[in-house]
């Protein structure tokens, strides 16, 4: 664009304004002011009053800039509602319906909950996700304590890597490593002793009285296994019943579980575990007999039975 074709405006803080309107500019040239290009003989028809003076071939306008906005002045909180124009940007917050202006009062507190109006000085973002089709809000992904669950919740979901047959995981020990599954979806796991855990161990010895009723847990819980030996020639048994020693009644009740120990007199009997534990709701007490029948209430001799029960 050469100089004839150029409209030249200087700006001084009194708000005047002299407007430079060079020989044989065209009608459409255009004028720019703090960034932005006006029309030109819009511009001039809103100075009042105009002075003009033509010299050398020059057109000069001056007059009194009316910008509309208010005088300068320096943000502040607790500001009052504005009623003139401003440059400052208001923040505005969406009530479901209409914008309204965002209010104070809005507080943090160190458990991450949050209480109050909203403030325009805290954030809170939303976290979308892409179902596929479309984006959603992120929902809740953990659930609550003993909370009932709710048709259509979200819950966690955790994924595994399907290994048909197990490997040992990429890595050294402390890095992170994926949860292997079986092509039936099965958990790949391998048992390995720990000091801490495990199931608790009970040990009983006959007496020869009472059938030998013994309470091995008096409430609640799981039968791992149970190991029995016999010093008598003949076969002895043991029975279990998933109830109190008190509401037990040997040769009466029905017994939930029975076994048969071998006999020696140099020592003979049996091991019997349970792969995923038997588990009894109330709580375990068994005793020794001499017959197989559930109504036997036959003693065995004193220290002639051993039995050993693991349980949790």
């Amino acid at each position: 664009m050469s100089t004839q074709e150029l409209l030249q405006v200087s700006g001084r803080q009194t708000q005047m304004m002299e407007v430079r309107v060079l020989q044989n500019s065209p009608k459409q040239a255009k004028w720019i002011f703090a960034g932005v290009w006006v029309c030109a003989l819009a511009f001039i028809s809103m100075l009042q009053p105009v002075q003009q003076a033509i010299s050398a071939g020059v057109q000069t306008i001056r007059g009194t800039v009316d910008t509309e906005l208010p005088a300068a002045a320096a943000l502040a909180d607790n500001t009052a509602n504005p009623t003139v124009p401003g440059v400052a940007a208001f923040l505005m917050c969406y009530d479901g319906a209409t914008w309204d202006r965002c209010q104070g009062g809005l507080t943090d507190t160190d458990d991450g909950t949050v209480s109050g109006s909203q403030v325009p000085s805290l954030s809170l973002p939303l976290n979308y996700v892409y179902d596929g089709t479309n984006w959603v809000r992120q929902r809740l992904t953990s659930g609550v304590e003993d909370a009932a669950e709710t048709a259509g919740g979200a819950l966690q979901m955790m994924g595994s890597v399907r290994r048909d047959t197990l490997a040992n995981s990429a890595g050294t020990s402390g890095e992170n490593a994926t949860v292997n599954t079986t092509a039936e979806g099965a958990v790949w796991m391998t048992p390995a002793a720990s000091t801490n855990g495990g199931a608790s161990g009970y040990r009983y010895i006959s007496a020869g009285a009472t059938e030998d009723e013994h309470a091995i847990k008096a409430s609640a819980g799981t039968l791992y296994s149970i190991t029995a030996t016999n010093t008598n020639a003949a076969v002895r048994y043991i029975k279990c019943e998933d109830d109190t020693a008190a509401n037990t009644a040997p040769g009466t009740d029905t017994p939930e579980l029975g076994l048969a120990i071998p006999g020696a007199t140099t020592g003979a009997g049996i091991t019997f575990s349970f792969p995923v534990g038997w588990s009894f709701t109330n709580a375990l007490t068994c005793w020794l007999v001499t017959g197989a029948a559930d109504s036997d209430v036959a003693e065995v001799a004193a220290n002639e039975i051993m039995v050993f029960y693991s349980y949790k």
